[in-house]
């Protein structure tokens, strides 16, 4: 049940990216997450741990979870 629980709570993660991601180019920018996941935009610094101004990859969306 919690491997079916935490699948489920990642496939939520990946279509509020995918819905978000306006220009369909596998990213989240600042413009993006302010319209679609405002709550993710007042932290965008924190979930963009790599600095560079989108939110992309794995590890920067599972932090999204925390977020959501």
């Amino acid at each position: 049940i919690y491997d079916q629980k935490r699948r489920e709570m990642l496939d939520s993660v990946e279509e509020r990216f995918l819905s978000c991601d306006l220009d369909n180019d596998q990213t989240l920018d600042v413009y993006e997450t302010t319209i679609c996941l405002p709550q993710v935009a007042r932290q965008f610094r924190h979930v963009d741990i790599n600095n560079d101004n989108v939110i992309v990859g794995f590890i920067e969306k599972i932090y999204l979870i925390f977020l959501l």
